[in-house]
């Protein structure tokens, strides 16, 4: 796999240390495993002298059952306490939690409040769930410039899955956008630099395809090579990747295995080193 994988119950905890000492937490969680009940006991002390952080790690704890028993109520009293506290975070999961109904009454009304409240304060998930709302009006009246302004902005915050959706709309001219192959290509190198296997794959096919761009077999090859080793079910892209082999010799092949090799090394340098920052 592309991108290292944590428990549950260990990313909650990354709340309450920082992101700053997030890369020295993981490194010592092969070390020593701190038992749920412990942390929990913990958490809540700091959440109760006023940690905003640790009052959303421990709505977290409430939410999934973590050191202590399952209480959607409880998980909602603590992410409410940390969203009135300026947590952003806490913000966007109340609105959850108001949309499906846990731990108190859906109110759709406030669900969106509370979504369009922490998009606008930047929290990327947020916006990509703004964009959502208007783009399905569901929860509001659908708007096309509204659904793409928070999609920009999601995506420009770092957001994979928005930065691929993106490409999509520029690619084949959705949302009231006109196509351009150059941009979706530029979105889906973002979205595949921030670890989206779908954006990887996406970007093979362009290159198979002509869609906006050169055919060019060898760099397709690349691309979907990289999906295939971050994970990408084999099963969809087996067809393609052998496709591509029948019509390339041995020298373009393994030109595209080594370069598909290239990238990989190069993402996990990039990164390893953010993690230590």
């Amino acid at each position: 796999m592309l991108f290292k994988k944590t428990t549950t119950a260990f990313l909650l905890l990354l709340l309450l240390l920082g992101e700053t000492h997030a890369s020295r937490a993981l490194a010592a969680q092969e070390e020593q495993a701190l038992a749920p009940e412990a942390a929990y006991s913990l958490v809540k002390t700091k959440a109760e002298s006023g940690d905003v952080s640790a009052m959303l790690t421990l709505g977290g704890f409430y939410e999934h059952g973590v050191g202590t028993p399952m209480d959607y109520t409880m998980a909602l009293e603590w992410y409410e306490k940390a969203a009135q506290a300026g947590s952003r975070e806490g913000v966007y999961n109340t609105a959850i939690f108001y949309e499906i109904g846990m731990g108190a009454p859906t109110d759709r009304a406030k669900a969106r409040e509370r979504f369009l409240q922490a998009a606008d304060a930047g929290l990327a998930q947020a916006q990509y769930r703004a964009s959502a709302i208007y783009a399905d009006g569901i929860l509001a009246p659908r708007d096309e410039k509204k659904a793409m302004e928070y999609l920009v902005k999601a995506a420009d915050a770092g957001h994979p899955i928005a930065a691929n959706d993106l490409g999509v709309i520029y690619l084949r001219g959705l949302m009231g956008q006109k196509e351009n192959g150059s941009k979706a290509l530029t979105m889906f190198l973002k979205a595949a630099e921030l670890g989206n296997l779908e954006s990887i794959k996406n970007i093979g096919v362009i290159f198979k395809d002509g869609l906006g761009q050169n055919v060019n077999n060898a760099t397709a090859l690349k691309w979907f090579l990289i999906a295939l080793k971050g994970g990408y079910p084999p099963e969809q892209l087996a067809p393609l990747v052998a496709e591509l082999r029948a019509t390339m010799d041995a020298d373009q092949i393994r030109y595209a295995e080594a370069q598909s090799t290239q990238w990989i090394q190069e993402h996990q340098k990039k990164t390893a080193a953010q993690e230590k920052k």
